[in-house]
């Protein structure tokens, strides 16, 4: 008999114990970005099972294996204590393409059959995320400083809850958080790696916390040269770089038809002074 046969799926709920198979994620229909993960828990009847392994395949391409760990639980019902020992399995498939991928989970059972667990088909969107994801004004990435001392600055569009970073680490425990812009200090000479981790109040596809990870590479080279930005436009002040401002030759046609005019005018007086020397009188009315 197959030993998921017995209590078959049960509606994924991470309060509820009951023999079965509990699926999180992944939810056929849904969009993702850009990563995926396979979460589910299997309660096994009377704390039996005959599981022996898992696997999964993406896009019906070869099975990976999937590891998974068993660690007892303890839970209350009606002031009994009950424990139970579910079979787990977390697993994040990173960087996935664009478009529609097909996920397979599947249990090997110890007497050789093969229990098909999820079956879901979604989609990826990875332009959902552009307005979700930090960008990192400083330091750049691939870029040389001549300091020891460079600014850790990044800007979003969407409301933050938490923000950290960590340098020249791979361990989550040297994340740091922080608040705002900051600086990263006495940075010695060579390569520095700088992983940044912001999450934000809610994801292109819920309301739930989402998190990005960026990844960069930058050196410190007190003998290179400083880097200095380029203006690529005429200057002007910081504050009036925006604001709306009129060219030179607007100015110059008002100017150029008032010359004009002064000096018609003049002429006009001229004539009128030398009629007058010579008849001895002014216009007549």
């Amino acid at each position: 008999m197959d030993p998921l046969a017995q209590y078959g799926a049960v509606e994924a709920n991470p309060y509820t114990f009951a023999p079965g198979l509990h699926v999180y994620s992944p939810t056929s229909g849904l969009t993702y970005i850009p990563n995926v993960v396979i979460n589910f828990k299997i309660y096994p009847q009377n704390n039996v099972t005959d599981i022996d392994s898992f696997s999964y395949n993406l896009d019906n391409n070869a099975n990976s294996t999937l590891t998974f760990r068993i660690r007892a639980e303890n839970h209350s019902v009606n002031g009994i204590v009950y424990t139970v020992y579910p079979i787990t399995v977390y697993k994040t498939i990173e960087n996935l393409a664009n478009g529609v991928h097909t996920i397979a989970v599947y249990a090997h059972n110890s007497n050789g059959t093969i229990s098909s667990i999820i079956n879901s088909t979604i989609t990826i969107d990875t332009t959902l995320a552009i307005p979700y994801t930090a960008f990192i004004i400083s330091p750049l990435n691939q870029t040389t400083y001549n300091t020891t001392q460079v600014p850790l600055t990044y800007t979003i569009n969407k409301e933050i809850l938490w923000s950290y970073y960590r340098l020249d680490s791979t361990k989550s425990s040297d994340l740091k958080n922080f608040n705002g812009n900051i600086s990263l200090l006495a940075l010695s000479e060579g390569q520095h790696e700088l992983t940044l981790a912001v999450t934000t109040k809610t994801s292109p596809t819920s309301q739930q916390p989402y998190q990005t990870i960026q990844r960069i590479v930058f050196f410190i080279d007190p003998t290179a040269p400083s880097l200095t930005p380029t203006l690529t436009a005429p200057y002007l002040p910081p504050n009036d770089r925006n604001a709306p401002h009129l060219e030179p030759t607007f100015y110059l046609l008002p100017i150029s038809i008032i010359v004009i005019i002064i000096a018609i005018a003049l002429v006009i007086f001229s004539r009128r002074k030398t009629f007058q020397r010579i008849t001895g009188k002014g216009f007549e009315s």
